[in-house]
């Protein structure tokens, strides 16, 4: 059995999944970033480290059901 916290990581995770998850764009959107390249930088940097955090800790994408 997971545990919760390990679930709510999963979604984290998720939406961190790929350079087209909405979790970048979020990112974006909340650093008002409206620079292209800025925002392709942006993007590369914060999905390598999320996805490099969260498998050390070997977190695993969170999908229904």
């Amino acid at each position: 059995m997971k545990s919760k916290i390990g679930s709510d990581i999963g979604k984290i995770k998720a939406k961190f999944k790929d350079m087209n998850a909405p979790g970048l764009d979020w990112l974006i959107k909340f650093e008002d970033i409206d620079d292209e390249e800025e925002k392709e930088s942006v993007k590369r940097d914060a999905y390598e480290r999320v996805n490099a955090f969260l498998d050390t800790l070997k977190i695993e994408e969170f999908k229904e059901g």
